[in-house]
This record gives C-alpha cells, structure tokens and sequence, in this order.
C-alpha cells in the first residue's frame, strides 16, 4: 500500500507544480476587481491557487503515510524521482517543451535509481 501512496503522492505533486505554472495572484486580484467575487472569470482565476492549496496538502499527506512505513529516505527519493518523471512528460506533452534524445537516458537513469533503491533495501515494505 505504501508505494500506492508514494505514486499518488507524486502525481498530486506533480498538480500541485503545474497549478503553480497557471496561478497568477495579479490576474486574481485584477478579476476581483473588474469583476467581482461571484463572477465565473474570478472563480477562473481562483482556480490555481486552489489547485495549489488542495494538490500540496494532498501530496504532504500521501507521503507522510509512506513515512509511517518505510525509511524517509526511500519514500522521498521515490517520490522525487517519480514526480521527476511524471513532471517531464507534462512538460512535453501539455506545455509542449522540446527534449533532447539524451535526456530520456537520464530519466530512464533515474528510474532504474527508483526501482534499485527499493529493490535493494532490505527493510521496505
């Protein structure tokens, strides 16, 4: 159950980030201004800072969980490195960021570090 947590802990984290890549607290307080607290255009501009608030809280307590069980050490490097992964293919395919062919390798480097740490401890669950 614990790496259950991990992986939805780096997704969340991973929402967490791209909400901060869309939150802009001047379109908020222009929105509240031009429009008004009840208008559609200001819950629109709302939105990020509640992703922010709701995917941060969310991701802090999926991996507090996996503390509970495993060495802090592996959870984060874990969580890390797949919110690492998940971020970058975000980046590729929603913000349509250009890679170079060498950095899947290093990505696939940081997989294969995942996967070894876990594989090789013997106290994980």
């Amino acid at each position: 159950m614990v790496w259950i947590y991990i992986l939805i802990a780096a997704f969340t984290e991973v929402c967490w980030s791209t909400s901060l890549k869309y939150l802009s607290f001047a379109n908020i307080k222009s929105s509240f201004i031009a429009d008004g607290l009840l208008s559609s255009n200001f819950f629109m501009q709302l939105l990020p800072l509640l992703g922010y608030i709701v995917f941060g809280l969310a991701s802090v307590y999926l991996i507090s969980l996996a503390f509970k069980e495993i060495p802090v050490s592996m959870a984060l490097s874990s969580w890390m490195g797949l919110a690492l992964i998940l971020q970058t293919l975000v980046d590729i395919f929603w913000f349509r960021v250009s890679f170079q062919p060498i950095q899947f390798v290093f990505i696939g480097l940081i997989i294969i570090g995942v996967f070894g740490t876990r594989y090789f401890s013997k106290s994980v669950a």
